[in-house]
């Protein structure tokens, strides 16, 4: 990184370097933990969720970590069943790893999202997650076990 680097540059590189590790600690533990045991739980550990254990229902997120685990092990099938959208989400952590490596190895490298898109994508993912989740509590997806 240079001295003479604007601060903008730096703030961005900064966030694109807290979102690899963020991501790649993820994906690196979905690798690492084992697979869902019958009743659900990774290796027998209690649920995490404080939403779930307040109100007894679902957070938005709830199955990620088992679909990840899932995905990590090669069961897509699995995957699907706890979260329907770890999937893309393990890809949008992958692709966030891959560009934070790719950028450091090619500091020239940028790809150039407007500001209204930079603030819509985010929206949507909100929005998107949302969907599932109602989707979820009207029981059209019940999260498995």
């Amino acid at each position: 990184m240079e001295l003479a680097e604007s601060a903008p540059e730096l703030r961005r590189s900064q966030i694109s370097t807290a979102a690899a590790f963020v991501c790649g600690s993820a994906l690196t533990l979905s690798f690492l933990l084992p697979m869902p045991s019958a009743d659900g739980r990774i290796a027998h550990l209690p649920s995490v969720c404080l939403f779930h254990a307040v109100t007894g229902l679902p957070c938005p997120a709830c199955g990620l970590t088992r679909s990840f685990v899932c995905l990590a092990h090669g069961h897509l099938t699995e995957s699907l069943r706890y979260h329907p959208l770890g999937p893309l989400l393990f890809a949008v952590m992958l692709a966030t790893v891959i560009y934070a490596l790719a950028e450091r190895l090619r500091p020239g490298l940028r790809v150039s999202v407007t500001p209204h898109l930079r603030g819509l994508i985010p929206l949507c993912a909100v929005v998107i997650f949302l969907i599932a989740w109602v989707f979820r509590l009207a029981g059209v997806d019940p999260l498995p076990n």
